[in-house]
Order: structure tokens, then sequence, then C-alpha cells
């Protein structure tokens, strides 16, 4: 993630430089200072860390794994999505400990577009051991509610990613035939 901010960033600020030199002025900031989304206030050590989310997860009266979730996910912009959905239903993405709500929050806010979206980049979920087709199936349910899907390609969708998984990244899901390899030196 770091190599594509940081080139995105430097790239703004070259062409702010170019740009505001042809209309004859200066470029006042750069974003070295920026903090990244989620970073504004984040604990300082492990142990205020765990406190946070401990905190958290009393406030919403969710399972502590929720929160440590959606932290990993978001940092302390976690608070904001859990503020959003209020107290998240107990109904979960099919397979996990994700609420349906936080899904469709990172739908409606993150500019996802399509399953690989969600998959591997939003929710991070392309490496975890105990992704099901049954996730898939749900996670293109949800994109279908918020009208990103059509209805009727959900399932075919869920079918579509499961080929790229194994195309690309070599692996299958669990629960769907060969589990992905351990990680190397185990």
């Amino acid at each position: 993630m770091g190599g594509k901010l940081t080139t995105c960033r430097s790239l703004a600020e070259e062409s702010a430089e170019v740009i505001l030199g042809a209309l004859g002025r200066e470029r006042t900031e750069d974003s070295r200072q920026r903090y990244l989304p989620g970073g504004v206030g984040y604990p300082e050590t492990e142990e205020d860390l765990n406190a946070r989310v401990r905190t958290m997860a009393d406030r919403w009266n969710v399972d502590i794994r929720v929160v440590t979730y959606l932290w990993h996910i978001l940092g302390t912009r976690s608070e904001e999505a859990l503020e959003a959905i209020g107290v998240p239903k107990r109904e979960m993405l099919a397979g996990t400990d994700i609420p349906r709500a936080f899904v469709r929050w990172i739908v409606d806010h993150e500019w996802v577009g399509r399953l690989e979206d969600l998959v591997e980049r939003r929710l991070m979920l392309l490496f975890d051991r105990d992704l099901r087709p049954e996730t898939l199936e749900d996670l293109a349910a949800i994109l279908a509610e918020a009208g990103k899907l059509p209805v009727a390609q959900r399932s075919a969708e869920a079918k579509a990613y499961q080929r790229r998984l194994e195309r690309y990244f070599g692996r299958r899901l669990a629960g769907g035939g060969l589990v992905s390899p351990p990680p190397a030196g185990r």
C-alpha cells in the first residue's frame, strides 16, 4: 500500500507545482505531514490500542473480535463505521464474524465496484484461510442489494471470483476442495 500511496502523493505534489507555477503561484503545502486515513489519534502503545478496542466493544456491545477486525481494516475510522451502522445486528457475513452492516458500510463509503474490490482490498479476506464459497455468495448479495451488481449475476460473480482465486492466487476456498497451502516454514 505504501508504495502506491507514496507515488500518488508525489505525483499530486509535482502536478500542483507545475500547474501552480504556470499560474504564477507557489505550492504552500505538501502531504508529508498528513495522516493516512484511520491514523489520526492512533494509540501510541499496544496497551492503549487494546484498551481502546475493549472500550469500543463495550460501547457498541459487540464481540471484541468484531472491533479488532474493524480496527485492522479502518484504524481510528472504525469508530466512524460503528457510529454509522449503530449497534450491528447479529447478522454476520456468511462464514465470518464480520457484521453484514459493516460490509454494506464499506460498499457505500469505500468506492467498491466489484467483488474483488471487497475481498482483496477493502475487507482483506484474500488470504483468510476460512474464506468460503458461501462468503463470496453473501458478498455478491450485498453488492446486489447496493445496486453494484445485477441480482441475477450474484452466483455467477461468486463462481467467477472463485476461479480468479485459483487462477491468480493458486488457492481454493475452505469447504470447496483443497484449502490454500500453509505458510512457508511450517
